[in-house]
């Protein structure tokens, strides 16, 4: 992007003639240029019209989702980058929020689709300031399942086994000679 000169200077081809400057005010301004001749009526303006050049950039610099009431930044996120996959696991059971941040502050996005359940993906549709160029973001959220087979705890007649561990799969419990009942197992 051009920035407007801090100041425009013109020389005119009579060491008599005047010149006089209106400097720009803005990027979307005109600075004007008068020449007044040696005569001191004669005149001839020259105009320079500024325009800033509108922002291409359609990108977002971040993109976050919200799960349980806990942020995390998508993985390995690259704003050149537009799909993106996201494990839900079993305890995160609940609806994705998704949060982005605009690379330009002049582009705008919007939600093309929210998603509405756990295997569902996100759209984001960011848009440059010039109305031009565009970048469609895409999250796609997927649950999977838990494969954890451990226990937490193992009780034999609501007495907690001795030594449990998770990784353990086999016990020997010695029974009083008394007990005329079966024991019972429990397990959480």
């Amino acid at each position: 992007y051009q920035n407007i000169p801090d100041s425009i200077s013109a020389t005119a081809q009579s060491e008599a003639a005047m010149v006089y400057i209106r400097q720009a005010e803005s990027y979307n301004d005109t600075a004007i240029i008068r020449v007044v001749a040696e005569d001191g009526i004669t005149t001839k303006d020259y105009y320079i019209y500024f325009s800033r050049q509108l922002s291409p950039i359609a990108t977002l610099s971040r993109i976050s989702y919200t799960l349980n009431n806990q942020d995390s930044i998508v993985n390995g996120f690259d704003s050149s980058i537009f799909n993106y996959s996201v494990s839900i696991a079993e305890e995160e059971l609940s609806i994705p929020v998704v949060n982005y941040t605009l690379s330009d502050s002049r582009s705008h996005a919007y939600f093309r689709h929210v998603p509405n359940t756990i295997n569902d993906t996100a759209k984001i549709v960011v848009v440059a300031e010039n109305n031009i160029d565009s970048n469609i973001y895409e999250i796609a959220f997927y649950y999977t399942p838990s494969s954890n087979t451990r226990l937490d705890s193992l009780f034999v007649n609501g007495v907690a086994v001795e030594n449990f561990h998770a990784d353990t799969l086999t016990y020997n419990i010695i029974l009083p000679w008394a007990e005329n009942n079966l024991p019972i197992v429990t397990a959480h």
